[in-house]
């Protein structure tokens, strides 16, 4: 926070209402009326969630959003 006050940043935060946007979304979604692939950069079984988390959080290997299937196998894939 030191550094954001000496160099003078405006920092602003906020919350989204969620559960208010999730069921029209995924509406449109299962009738294919929104594509939300673009933004999925990996796939991977649930098991492979630790992995999952450390490349998101670091930002390695172009991570953006996972989807993890619990019934696939313990393979990393993207």
């Amino acid at each position: 926070m030191g550094t954001v006050f000496a160099k003078g940043l405006t920092m602003r935060t906020g919350q989204t209402n969620v559960h208010k946007y999730v069921q029209p979304l995924m509406q449109l979604i299962e009738k294919k009326e929104l594509d939300s692939t673009f933004i999925i950069t990996h796939r991977m079984a649930l098991d492979d969630a630790p992995h999952g988390y450390r490349i998101f959080s670091d930002k390695q290997d172009s991570c953006v959003k996972i989807v993890m299937n619990p019934r696939a196998t313990s393979e990393a894939t993207h």
